[in-house]
């Protein structure tokens, strides 16, 4: 990297299409990333993302509805969503994902605006161009960008870099309201975005001291009037200013949320400069000991004042922490409680100077020694093992986005005993089918919430419980699955007496299982058995079978016993299931015949002829209950269909000599007293 003065003139598309494709190719692998984590509840449950354009619910519902005790409200997120799905329609696991496609554009699109803002301030241009490169591959902010639900991080941050570009690039008084403007959209996208002008008040600290003109005290004015309006509507919408689910909530004391946000900045530091145990979650224990939040307050004292003091020198550290002080409060959740607890995604907005701090510290620390400057081959030598260290931590983390089981692998990787990371472990597992490890961790982690306090109890421990029952009942239905099978080849061998003994154990053993009812019930009909066939279908149908076989399986064991009304209402909720079945059809209108409802019985064989033209059987019938309503031309004309398929048919010239008079075949004539055809459901038509 040189300065300036020394580097050939290249035309800025260059630096930009280099720093985009850059971005493309690192995060090329998460673009067949799926849906984790909150991405269902914000993204694929979210009614206003999968339905038509509504403006006005989206500017006034919190995001995502239905989870309002988050206190979230980003409308330009949920509608980046909305316009994302329309393009890109929900993929489906392991195929191209469009909305990791869009996050990872707009991150490209960050790193180009910190290179644009860095060169507005004179940064060398080699410099702008490997801090923006560092920004753009730093693993530690993949989060944000690889889990969808870190757009608002990715827009947030977008709109912020406009802002604060067009604030110092345009100073005029445009700029300013441009500024307000995208400051405005940054607040819409991500609440963190309130202390912009905080922050803009301490990169103002390099200019020269001015005496207050009246021109910032209306700026000044603005952005208040501005933030009150925009915290107001906030509240009006959410209900209240703050969310109702916040971590330690009624755990620790005011003072003790404090010494632990202290701390916890000194744990994101830890996490940017060193990232090389990234995950999901990270632990965050309360500081309850006073004289251990004393000294991190007082270690912090320490660096600003070290840093206000150097800053004539490297005016970037005060710049730097600064800015990531100021962003970084705001979603801490321990002093002003709006977001989450520890995410690396909060690391996104919060370290944007960090890498210009390193760089321009470095050259500071060179000239104070003597040196120019950074040379092009110094700056290779010094930046391209950091780029491969980077890049080589960034392609190790994109995977664990995959899914929602690689995700909690990875995290509890790195905390393998934290019950915070095995609830949704266990979960992931439980879905994946794996249920004796789901029921492992969930056992443990309840097992670990007895030591906890009441709130974490009252979080986790129900979650827990549901996925310990499930994956119970999960394992309970793989045994009977297995036996199940063996008792199935057994029957289909035609070993009648063994399998039954196999299902009534089964039955025994999983009372809660339809699918053995039914097989014994099927056995039993087999078996010409139609009380036992009766018993145990009709306890499948008890336990929640919706099966038209099994309905009409019953029905028919009913008819056989007797039970003929019961047996016709058992076929109609058959037909309800299987309307179009028309050996059912036939069969209970069989039924509707033996008990002498002729007219109905017709109309069910009139129904299963349309369903069936070709079942000779349903023909026969019709023309039986015909002659016995003596009908005997359409009779005659069910009988012409029967000898259109089987000119020989016995049993039809036997129903035809029946008919007075008939034009066909014979001249005998009897006129029948009942329709002796219908007798019961034929034997090759049972269910």
């Amino acid at each position: 990297m040189k300065d300036d003065g020394q580097a050939p003139a290249r035309p800025f598309w260059v630096d930009a299409a280099l720093l985009v494709v850059t971005v493309l190719i690192a995060y090329f692998p998460a673009f067949w990333n799926g849906f984790v984590y909150d991405d269902e509840p914000y993204i694929l449950a979210n009614p206003l993302v999968q339905g038509p354009l509504k403006l006005k619910s989206i500017f006034t519902e919190n995001y995502a509805p239905g989870r309002a005790e988050q206190g979230l409200y980003r409308p330009i997120v949920t509608l980046s969503y909305w316009v994302d799905h329309r393009v890109w329609n929900f993929a489906a696991p392991g195929s191209f994902n469009g909305f990791h496609l869009t996050n990872v554009l707009i991150h490209a699109l960050n790193a180009l605006l910190l290179f644009l803002l860095l060169r507005c301030w004179n940064v060398p241009r080699g410099a702008c161009w490997f801090c923006a490169l560092v920004f753009a591959i730093h693993p530690a902010l993949s989060e944000a960008v690889t889990w969808i639900v870190g757009r608002a991080e990715l827009l947030g941050t977008f709109f912020g870099l406009l802002a604060v570009y067009f604030y110092f690039r345009h100073p005029s008084r445009n700029g300013f309201l441009i500024a307000i403007f995208f400051w405005l959209l940054a607040m819409l996208s991500k609440e963190q975005w309130i202390a912009l002008p905080v922050a803009i008040a301490i990169l103002q600290t390099a200019r020269p001291k001015r005496p207050v003109r009246r021109e910032a005290l209306i700026q000044l004015l603005i952005a208040s009037i501005l933030l009150f309006v925009f915290w107001s509507v906030r509240t009006l919408i959410l209900g209240g200013w703050r969310p109702s689910l916040v971590t330690y909530q009624d755990v620790v004391t005011p003072l003790q949320r404090i010494w632990t946000s202290l701390e916890l900045m000194w744990g994101y530091l830890w996490v940017w400069f060193f990232p090389v145990s990234l995950s999901v979650y990270h632990a965050i224990v309360p500081v309850e000991s006073a004289s251990r939040g004393l000294l991190s307050a007082g270690a912090w004292i320490f660096v600003f004042w070290a840093a206000w003091r150097a800053r004539p020198y490297f005016p970037w550290a005060f710049w730097a922490l600064g800015w990531f002080w100021a962003l970084m409060i705001s979603v801490s959740n321990l002093i002003l409680p709006i977001g989450t607890s520890f995410g690396e995604r909060f690391l996104y907005a919060s370290t944007l100077f960090f890498a210009p701090l390193i760089v321009m510290t470095y050259q500071a620390f060179l000239r104070l020694a003597g040196k120019t400057g950074l040379s092009s081959l110094h700056g290779l030598f010094v930046g391209a093992p950091i780029c491969i260290f980077l890049l080589i931590g960034l392609e190790n983390r994109l995977p664990d986005w995959q899914s929602n089981l690689t995700l909690w692998e990875s995290a509890a990787r790195i905390y393998p005993h934290s019950f915070v990371i095995k609830a949704p472990l266990s979960e992931s597992l439980l879905r994946e089918g794996r249920f004796g490890e789901a029921h492992i961790l969930a056992a443990e982690s309840a097992q670990q919430l007895e030591t906890q306090p009441l709130l974490y109890q009252k979080l986790f421990l129900p979650r827990l419980m549901r996925v310990d029952g499930a994956a119970q009942s999960g394992m309970r239905q793989i045994a009977w699955a297995k036996r199940f099978f063996i008792a199935n080849e057994t029957a289909r061998s035609f070993q009648t007496s063994e399998a039954l003994a196999l299902y009534q154990k089964l039955a025994d053993d999983f009372p809660e299982q339809p699918q053995t009812f039914e097989a014994i019930g099927s056995l039993y009909m087999r078996l010409e058995n139609y009380e036992g066939a009766r018993q145990n279908l009709q306890e499948a149908i008890r336990l929640g079978t919706k099966s038209a076989g099994v309905f009409a399986q019953y029905a028919y064991a009913l008819s056989q016993l007797g039970h003929k009304a019961e047996a016709v209402l058992m076929y109609d909720e058959a037909l309800k299931l299987n309307p179009n079945e028309y050996l059912i059809q036939s069969n209970r209108a069989t039924v509707l015949a033996n008990i002498g409802d002729l007219d109905a019985a017709l109309d069910g064989f009139r129904q299963t002829i349309r369903l069936a033209p070709y079942f000779l059987e349903a023909h026969l019938s019709a023309a039986s209950i015909l002659i016995h309503l003596q009908k005997y031309r359409e009779a005659e004309k069910e009988l012409a269909q029967v000898f259109k398929l089987d000119p020989n048919h016995a049993q039809a010239r036997e129903l035809l000599r029946k008919i007075p008079n008939p034009q066909t075949v014979s001249s005998e004539t009897e006129t029948p007293s009942s329709p002796s055809h219908v007798q019961d459901e034929p034997s090759h038509s049972k269910p």
